[in-house]
C-alpha cells in the first residue's frame, strides 16, 4: 500500500479524534483499527469511506454499551449483563449480515447479469395448447389411448409416454404421478429426469434437485438428463435470494451445458429435439459474457429442422415443438433487435413470432407473440 494512503488513514482517524493527537501510544483497539483500515485502503477503499465504517462502528458499541448500562441500572447483575451483551452482539451481527448480503447480493446480480432473465424463468409462463389446438390434433384421445396403455401395461415406457402428454398439456402434477408410476417398475435415467422436470414446475426445487442426481448416476452420458440437470439449476439460480446459491447453482448449469456439447444424440428424434429445447432456451438466458447465446440460437434452429426432416407422430406433438422453438427464439431475437441496427435480427424475430400465432392464436405464447410484435413495430401478418 502506499505511504500516503496510510498517512492519509491516519489523518482523518485523528481529526475525527478517533487517535490521540498528543503522540502518547495507541491502544490495542486503536491499533487493530489503523491495521483493519489498512488491509480495507489495499482492497481500493478509500480513507473517507474507511472512517464512515469507523463511525458506523463505533455508533453501534454506542448502543451495546447503552443496553449494558440499561441493564446494570434496571438490577441486573454484572455477569448477566455482560452474558447479554454477548447474546446481542451475536444477533447484531445477524441481522446486518442479513442487511449486507441482501444490499450485495442485488448490486452483483445486476452487475454480473446473473439476476434479470434467469429470474424471470423461474417464473415464465409454460405453453400449454389451446383448446383449439388440442382438438385439432385430437389430443385429448391421445391422453386417452396412452392413459389406457399406462394403466393395462403399467411399463416404463407407457407411464413414460403418457407423463410426456401430460406435460405437454401443462397438467404437471399428473405427468409427476405417472412418471413415478414408471419408476416403481424401472428406476431409468431418462425418466427421472423427466420426473425432475415435472416436480420443478410444480415448485418442488428440493424433488427435482434429488430426482436430476439420481438421474445423472443412473444415465451419465445421456444428453436429455443433461441438459434437464442445467434446466433445474437454471431455474434454482433465478429462484435464489442470495448471490451466493445464485452463483453456485448457475456455475453447475454452466458446466452442464458444456458437458452436454460432448455427448452423443439419442437414438429417438423426440428425445433429441426435447433435449435441444431445453439447452437452448437456457443457453439464451445466460449473460452474454458466458458466450452462450449463439449456441442457443442454434439449438432451436436445430429443433426446427430436425422436425421438417423428420416424421413425427403425432403431427401435433410436432408442432408443439415448432411452437416452443419460434417462441425463444422469436423472443430472444426481439430482444436482440433492441441494439442491432442492421434489421436483420429483428426481421428474424418477426418471422419466428408470427409462427407461433399461425400455429396456435389462441395460446398464452401467441398472446405475447403479438404484444411482441407490437413493441417491434411489425404487422401481425
Amino acid at each position: 500500500m502506499p505511504p500516503s494512503n496510510h498517512r492519509s488513514l491516519l489523518i482523518a482517524l485523528s481529526q475525527a479524534g478517533l487517535l490521540p493527537t498528543d503522540g502518547s501510544p495507541w491502544s490495542e483497539p486503536q491499533r487493530m483499527v489503523v491495521e483493519a483500515g489498512d488491509r480495507l485502503l489495499g482492497l481500493g477503499i478509500d480513507s473517507e469511506t474507511v472512517l464512515r465504517l469507523v463511525r458506523i462502528g463505533g455508533a453501534l458499541g454506542e448502543l451495546e454499551v447503552d443496553a449494558v448500562v440499561l441493564d446494570v441500572k434496571s438490577g441486573t447483575a454484572p455477569g448477566s449483563a455482560l452474558e447479554r451483551l454477548q447474546r446481542r452482539r451475536t444477533a447484531v451481527t445477524r441481522l446486518l449480515a442479513s442487511v449486507r448480503q441482501g444490499h450485495v447480493s442485488h448490486a452483483l446480480r445486476r452487475v454480473g447479469g446473473i439476476g434479470a432473465q434467469l429470474h424471470d424463468y423461474a417464473r415464465e409462463l409454460l405453453y400449454v395448447p389451446s383448446p383449439l389446438f388440442a382438438a385439432r390434433y385430437g389430443l385429448p384421445y391421445l391422453l386417452a389411448e396412452a392413459r389406457a396403455d399406462a394403466e393395462q401395461l403399467a411399463s416404463p415406457s407407457a407411464c413414460h409416454l403418457h407423463g410426456r402428454l401430460l406435460m405437454i398439456l401443462g397438467r404437471h402434477a399428473e405427468a409427476s404421478r405417472w412418471f413415478e408410476t414408471g419408476l416403481a417398475a424401472e428406476r431409468t435415467g431418462i425418466l427421472l429426469a423427466y420426473l425432475a422436470v415435472a416436480r420443478l414446475f410444480l415448485g418442488e426445487l428440493g424433488s427435482a434437485q434429488a430426482a436430476v442426481e439420481e438421474a445423472r448416476l443412473l444415465a451419465p452420458r445421456s444428453l436429455l438428463v443433461a441438459c434437464y440437470a442445467a434446466v433445474v439449476r437454471a431455474f434454482q439460480a433465478g429462484s435464489a435470494e442470495d448471490l451466493t446459491t445464485a452463483t453456485s447453482a448457475v456455475h453447475d448449469a454452466l458446466e452442464l451445458l458444456r458437458e452436454s456439447a460432448t455427448l452423443p444424440p439419442p437414438d429417438e428424434a423426440s428425445e433429441h429435439v426435447e433435449a435441444l429445447l431445453a439447452r437452448g432456451r437456457v443457453c439464451l438466458l445466460m449473460p452474454a459474457p458466458f458466450g452462450l447465446r449463439e449456441r442457443g440460437a442454434a439449438d432451436l434452429r436445430q429443433v426446427l429442422a430436425i422436425v421438417e426432416a423428420t416424421n413425427l407422430e403425432p403431427p401435433g406433438v410436432a408442432d408443439i415443438y415448432r411452437i416452443h422453438a419460434h417462441y425463444f427464439l422469436g423472443t430472444a431475437l426481439a430482444d436482440a433487435a433492441a441494439t442491432d441496427d442492421s434489421g436483420a435480427t429483428r426481421q428474424a424475430a418477426v418471422h419466428a413470432l408470427r409462427e407461433v400465432l399461425r400455429l396456435d392464436p389462441g395460446c398464452a405464447f401467441a398472446e405475447r407473440a403479438y404484444d411482441r410484435l407490437g413493441a417491434l413495430d411489425a404487422p401481425v401478418s
